[in-house]
């Protein structure tokens, strides 16, 4: 998690502003290559749906990370358009693939009782990630943007080695069933997968663009941009593990559509204002909510669903998420090139939201009023 989406979806975030500084590139053809890192994330979910249940767990997290690793070191060999969105495609289908394949993996294997924990430290990762990126930007900066990949790239390969050695041989046989159950889910489990994907969407302005408004659009410079990932990474370290202790005490359904109303109103903050104290606050509530609406989502999938049917129904919401994130990352950097783009873009993604928190929160399904 901490490569394949830590690095390879936040790390490109504070590049943005250096892409269109150094290597010619528009603003808009910069955020289309971040966007092109969503589209290869709904097309990663869309090849693990189908044949994720084939995939060993340490084969295929060591040849997803090393992926990661050449699709960073892409940038040091072409500077045609064309070619990065293509690398960037692979660098979100191996997210895409990490996500589905390792996060169900795990979650297998520990109690019921001790999801929410555990799902929180495997997600934190993906924070864990954004804040190294964020650091280690402004570090490297100076000895210019080939560092900088290069550093990303080492990073990837250390992961893969770590995995190869690391990581149990876990055998999926539970997640071969799902994989082949055509049950369908029921309406509760439904709401959950929609309100996820309204997660998705409402994410981009912060997953994608935020280091560049903060940077060109607001004046604060490539650092300015880098700090503020650094703040939202420092979020999305903790995020998952305290959602999952709050969904502990209070449940997973409470918990779930609490996140994502909380989530609105930290995206919709750059909208009242700008000033220092608004913008930490915005990145790191914002940091913190979105990755640990991941867990609250798994979470809230396992209280509906037997376990077998719920890995299935994880492969679908990861889908929703992955699908609402591209039409976000295709639709919402077109705004930008319109007067007051940013403010719709951020009062577009927080309405969003706010219609999630209402799927989250619609009322209990019978069965589990019963309990």
């Amino acid at each position: 998690m901490l490569v394949g989406i830590g690095l390879a979806r936040f790390g490109f975030m504070p590049m943005i502003p250096l892409l269109v500084e150094r290597s010619g590139f528009s603003p808009q053809h910069a955020a289309m290559l971040g966007g092109a890192n969503f589209l290869g994330y709904l097309g990663g979910t869309l090849i693990m749906r189908r044949r994720g249940a084939t995939v060993p767990v340490r084969l295929g997290s060591v040849l997803m990370l090393l992926g990661a690793a050449v699709s960073f070191l892409a940038f040091l060999w072409t500077d045609s358009f064309t070619q990065l969105a293509l690398w960037r495609w692979l660098s979100g289908a191996v997210g895409a693939g990490l996500m589905v394949l390792v996060g169900p993996a795990v979650l297998e294997s520990v109690p019921p009782q001790w999801r929410g924990r555990c799902s929180g430290l495997v997600f934190a990762g993906i924070g864990v990630g954004a804040l190294l990126s964020g650091v280690l930007t402004p570090l490297l900066l100076p000895l210019g943007t080939d560092a900088i990949w290069i550093g990303f790239a080492l990073i990837a390969g250390l992961a893969a080695v770590m995995a190869g050695f690391g990581l149990p041989n876990l055998r999926r046989s539970s997640v071969a069933a799902a994989q082949t159950e055509n049950r369908r889910m029921d309406a509760a489990a439904v709401r959950v997968v929609l309100a996820y994907g309204c997660c998705g969407f409402g994410f981009v302005p912060h997953a994608l663009l935020w280091s560049d408004f903060v940077a060109r659009e607001l004046g604060r410079g490539v650092g300015g941009g880098a700090s503020q990932l650094m703040l939202l990474g420092g979020g999305a370290a903790i995020g998952p593990a305290v959602l999952g202790l709050m969904a502990d005490r209070i449940g997973f359904r409470r918990a779930f559509w609490m996140a994502l109303l909380a989530m609105a109103a930290s995206v919709a903050m750059p909208l009242l204002s700008v000033a220092a104290p608004a913008l930490i606050a915005s990145s790191v509530l914002t940091g913190a909510l979105g990755i640990g609406l991941v867990t609250l989502a798994s979470g809230r999938l396992g209280e509906l669903l037997p376990r077998a049917a719920m890995t299935r129904a994880w492969a679908t919401a990861t889908l929703s998420f992955a699908g609402a994130q591209a039409l976000g990352s295709l639709s919402l950097p077109w705004l930008l090139g319109r007067p007051h783009g940013s403010a719709m873009v951020f009062a577009l993604a927080a309405a969003v939201l706010m219609a999630g928190a209402v799927l989250g929160a619609w009322p209990r399904p019978e069965a589990e009023l019963a309990r």
